[in-house]
């Protein structure tokens, strides 16, 4: 093909955005309508289906296209949609950018620094600063600035130690030594920084407009340390669970399908109403619900004891899990350390 013909081809998605759902692929003839809902009404609305969970979606106008990039977050069954403009050089496989407007609070920062160009040098810092709200622009509320900032949400979210992987990874040759000597210090002596499991609670929408607590969907961001030892501990037990976790248990083990329960519970409901038995047949649902939020600690000290876990092995654990301490990030703002007492 010729610069011109590809010139061309490439003017019909001058106004086009991709994007994919974060945390979920969506088969695509549903997620097709969802968006359809979203945004149908708009002038030449086209959903493309790109592979690999990403998405391509066409508009007639430019400002069609800047409406639904800019005025998100933008929600599909509680989880964001990342969106980005799109270019020649994007390729499914290969970019995992997942790119969602958000607003950034800058509390306490001095009326000094209140100028446009500095607000967007600091903005840059979390991610791509797009425009500033109307009220910091006017100075006309000081308590805290106010600004819109695209994110990269494939990267993960820092702790309360504000530090993520990525800044391990990126400064590995200078942060290897400290992390694997932390680590291995953990694992020699059994004995875990207090300050490793200090989480912060994230409170993420599902809908458009959340009223109630159930709208929410509590995400929690460990610090980096707590996941590598975890991580560490949770492969090194995982060849052993299939032999832990009775049969009955489908939902959350690897091969098994919790579609499997449902045909068993169906065909015993099924006997119940056929049965011609005197004595009848009761059936029970139990919901256990927030059942890991609940469980208490000596009971998984004593679980882990009844599978002949060594001592050892058994610390290590109980030290990943009790103790940790809980702070809520709302609007910006952290809360107190709140104690848990148990769960896990």
């Amino acid at each position: 093909m010729d610069d011109d013909e590809v010139e061309e081809i490439q003017a019909e998605y001058a106004n086009a955005l991709v994007g994919r759902v974060v945390g979920e692929n969506f088969r695509f003839e549903w997620l097709s309508a969802q968006l359809h809902l979203k945004w149908g009404a708009l002038e030449g609305f086209r959903v493309c289906d790109l592979g690999e969970g990403c998405f391509l979606l066409k508009f007639a106008k430019r400002e069609s296209r800047d409406h639904v990039l800019l005025d998100g977050p933008w929600h599909v069954a509680g989880r964001v949609v990342g969106l980005d403009v799109w270019s020649e050089k994007f390729i499914p496989a290969l970019n995992p950018k997942m790119l969602v407007p958000t607003w950034v609070r800058l509390p306490g920062l001095p009326l000094q620094f209140w100028g446009d160009k500095n607000l967007f040098r600091i903005a840059a810092i979390v991610g791509e600063p797009l425009y500033i709200d109307a009220f910091t622009k006017s100075r006309s509320r000081t308590n805290f600035a106010r600004i819109c900032v695209r994110r990269d949400l494939s990267s993960k979210a820092p702790g309360c130690d504000g530090v993520t992987h990525s800044f391990f990874t990126h400064f590995w040759n200078l942060t290897m030594f400290d992390l694997c000597a932390a680590v291995k210090s953990f694992f020699a002596n059994g004995s875990m920084e207090a300050k490793w499991k200090e989480t912060l609670v994230v409170l993420i929408p599902k809908c458009s407009s959340p009223c109630f607590p159930e709208h929410y969907r509590p995400i929690s961001l460990c610090s980096t340390m707590y996941k590598v030892v975890a991580k560490i501990i949770a492969n090194r037990m995982k060849p052993v669970l299939q032999k832990l976790i009775s049969e009955e248990q489908a939902a959350f083990v690897p091969a098994r399908l919790i579609s499997d329960n449902c045909f068993h519970a169906q065909e015993m409901v099924h006997r119940v109403h056929t049965t011609q038995s005197k004595s009848g047949y009761m059936v029970m649902k139990i919901d256990m619900e927030k059942a890991f939020d609940r469980i208490q600690w000596p009971f998984v000290k004593r679980a882990l004891m009844s599978f002949n876990f060594p001592p050892y092995w058994i610390n290590l654990i109980m030290e990943c899990i009790t103790h940790p301490k809980f702070g809520l990030l709302i609007n910006g703002f952290r809360s107190r350390l709140i104690h848990a007492t148990y769960g896990c």
